[in-house]
Parts: C-alpha cells; structure tokens; sequence
C-alpha cells in the first residue's frame, strides 16, 4: 500500500514541485486546500477540500498520515506591513496540528526569519524575524 502524504499549499510554486517528486517516489498524495483557484495540481494528486483557518472544515480530513507537509500560508513580502499576516500562519498552522492524531509533519520557514542582509543568506546566518 502507498504512504499517504498531503500538502498545505500543494498549487504553490515549491507545493507543485514536492507534489510530483513525492509521486515520482511512489508516494500517494492529496493537495489540502480551500479551492480549486483554477490551478491545475500536478496528475495524481488528489484534493482534499478544507480552510486552515477554520478548525470545523478540518472535520473531514483524515487525522492519520505518513506524513504531512505544511506550505500553506502567507509569504509575499509586501503583506507583512502588520503582525495579521504572521497570526494567520501560525493559527492555521495549529489548527492543522490539533487536528492531527498520527504523522510525521515538515513545517517550513522562509528567508522573513533572517535579518536583513546584503549578501547572500545562510542556514545559520542571524534571525529577526
């Protein structure tokens, strides 16, 4: 039987590319999202309707996976000129952990938790989020 595996944010430029190497590796895959926004998901992949900010539409999302791999969530830099943008991204990203029973989850960052620079950014290079 293949692992199960969904994506938060499966339409996303890197959500598009994990989707297919995940197929490619004989992993079954759903795409979690709100809606279809008229973007095509990679063939195979398998969409599961439901809003991550809203707890009760998880209701029918299964709570056991092999894993699971949140991308979902605000990320252009000029939508974060107040903290809602940060709020909204960490309440979706409880509300999914909550609702989880059983998976191995992979939650990503991006380059906003770095301190500003002008060279090019490293793993371990100074946080300010």
């Amino acid at each position: 039987m293949k692992r199960r595996i969904p994506i938060t944010g499966a339409s996303g430029f890197v959500g598009q590319y994990m989707a297919s190497l995940l197929i490619e590796r004989g992993f079954r895959v759903s795409a979690l999202q709100r809606g279809s926004f008229g973007i095509e998901l990679p063939p195979l992949v398998e969409p599961i309707y439901a809003d991550l900010s809203d707890p009760a539409s998880l209701a029918a999302v299964p709570r056991h996976w092999h894993g699971v791999i949140h991308l979902a969530r605000a990320s252009v830099p000029s939508l974060f000129t107040t903290t809602a943008p940060v709020v909204q991204n960490v309440a979706m990203t409880l509300n999914l952990l909550e609702h989880l029973q059983e998976a191995r989850i992979l939650l990503v960052s991006s380059c906003h938790v770095y301190a500003p620079s002008d060279v090019a950014r490293v793993e371990d290079g100074p946080i300010v989020p």
